[in-house]
């Protein structure tokens, strides 16, 4: 355990994908997910200083760049060209963890690795609910790669719920952001882990 970082109840998880399509077949560019405790905001601002996209895995989190050219020559993953358009309008900031990563692993690898972290977090907390940003993207896209691999999705469909109704709920808001809250780290865009801890620390200052 890193210093500072503390031991807590895991009621939520989210997790988070940048892809090439938009498509359930998409591409999947990288992976991250964080596991906390909703009702801790300070627990879960110290765990999100400890969890790094330097480490493929820690705690309290897993960030994996997936490799793309593994992807495109020996999976039914698929790319479009509006997607890499956004991606090419971008900052270099946004892009050069993933496109200029030399640590990427195969998608097959980088899934088995979020089961095992998956199984990790359930011997913590066998009850606790994943959060995406929408229902309709992520989650979609992330099961049908389970599925191509032949891998059991780790959650079942009534498990599954949506980061933005949760913050609208409770901030009386519609937007899906907490807005003018304050970031406790320097957040990334577009960056999987960051967008995943940022919206864990946002529902929990939704909560307070």
């Amino acid at each position: 355990m890193k210093k500072g970082e503390i031991v807590m109840t895991i009621n939520t998880v989210i997790i988070d994908i940048e892809t090439l399509d938009t498509a359930p077949t998409a591409v999947i560019l990288s992976i991250g997910a964080f596991a906390f405790d909703r009702f801790n905001l300070n627990g879960t601002i110290e765990n999100i200083k400890n969890s790094s996209i330097e480490e493929n895995e820690g705690l309290y989190h897993l960030y994996y760049v997936c490799n793309l050219n593994e992807q495109l020559v020996s999976s039914k993953r698929t790319i479009s060209q509006s997607t890499l358009d956004w991606w090419r309008r971008q900052s270099s900031e946004n892009n050069k963890h993933i496109f200029l990563n030399h640590n990427s692993q195969n998608l097959e690898k980088v899934l088995n690795a979020l089961l095992d972290k998956m199984n990790e977090w359930k011997r913590l907390s066998d009850n606790f609910r994943f959060y995406f940003r929408g229902t309709d993207f992520d989650p979609v896209i992330i099961k049908n790669a389970f599925s191509e691999y032949g891998l059991p999705t780790p959650w079942e469909y009534y498990n599954v719920r949506d980061v933005r109704t949760y913050i609208d709920a409770l901030s009386g808001d519609d937007s899906g952001y907490l807005d003018g809250h304050k970031l406790s780290f320097n957040y990334i865009k577009h960056n999987s882990l960051h967008d995943a801890m940022r919206d864990a620390e946002q529902m929990c200052a939704a909560a307070e």
